[in-house]
């Protein structure tokens, strides 16, 4: 059997942006608005990763990916030489396994209009995308959700929309509204219990799995698929076999549960012990989020 190359820039995203110049990933935005008291943009369901199209100023649109599972705002080096950014510092760019962090330019956008979004003062890192990336990866770079942090976000998978508005979700008593926490990476990280492991959990819609768990937790559980090397995968500095396998249990995260999922395992999380859940798992959900109460909820679609 031919194995794949899996691409998981968008987790390898989730722990990057170290600034050169600063101690963090990139500010939010100087103002956020809305035209209008709702946006509504297309949300192709059976993609393996959410795009959203941004004119940037006034130029374009351009697609990019539109990720949970990352810091900030990345643009590809060649759009941002494009559209003549000024650069105004520096990052480190990499994920956790690799000390070797790769070095990327800092620039400086006037305007984002997503919609009837507007974003002004937005801050990006510029990369210049390998090849093997760019062939991989749709769009022209990936567009963190936290940079809509001012307003409601909802993922809603089953009626292929994502809906942009103002409210929050502090007001609305529900069971199926967690808690979650920004830890070191700044991240939406939600407690999820698989068998009886425990982790810290990021909510990525840029990674394509269901779940996907450090390697080295590989043989404290239980299977109906013994998990196999299904390929390799790659991020922004480094490459890892990818394993996978089906858990003979149930993954429960607050009220929701799910049986059997299919679980993939990579070693470039075992220095963190976090767990990432993908859009294979999202899209069964409608999935909102709330930066200001830090809420996020889950309803089945």
């Amino acid at each position: 059997m031919k194995k794949l190359i899996i691409h998981l820039l968008p987790l390898a995203l989730s722990a990057t942006a170290l600034c050169a110049d600063s101690d963090g990933p990139p500010p939010p935005p100087e103002k956020s608005a809305m035209k209008t008291t709702q946006v509504i943009l297309p949300l192709d369901a059976t993609a393996p990763r959410p795009t959203i199209e941004a004119v940037i100023n006034g130029q374009g649109p351009f697609l990019f990916i539109l990720d949970t599972g990352a810091q900030g705002f990345v643009i590809n080096a060649d759009l941002a030489r494009e559209l003549d950014l000024p650069v105004i510092g520096t990052a480190a760019m990499g994920d956790p396994s690799d000390p070797q962090a790769i070095a990327v330019d800092r620039v400086r956008i006037e305007s984002v209009d997503i919609g009837g979004v507007s974003l002004s003062g937005v801050v990006a890192d510029s990369w210049d995308q390998p090849e093997a990336f760019k062939a991989h990866l749709k769009g022209r770079g990936v567009f963190g959700v936290q940079m809509l942090a001012a307003f409601l976000v909802t993922f809603d998978y089953p009626e292929s929309q994502i809906v942009i508005e103002n409210g929050t979700l502090a007001q609305i008593d529900s069971d199926d509204i967690i808690p979650w926490r920004a830890v070191d990476d700044g991240l939406h990280t939600v407690p999820l219990q698989i068998g009886d492991l425990s982790f810290d959990a990021h909510i990525d819609s840029g990674s394509p799995s269901q779940i996907t768990l450090p390697e080295n937790v590989r043989d404290k559980l239980a299977y109906i698929d013994e998990p196999v090397v299904v390929g390799r995968g790659r991020t922004v500095n480094s490459e890892f076999e990818v394993w996978a396998g089906t858990l003979d249990g149930t993954v429960n995260l607050g009220a929701l549960s799910m049986e059997k999922p299919k679980l993939h395992f990579v070693p470039m999380l075992n220095s963190t012990g976090y767990a990432n859940i993908g859009s294979s798992f999202l899209r069964d959900f409608v999935i909102t989020f709330d930066h200001k109460s830090g809420l996020v909820r889950f309803r089945s679609g």
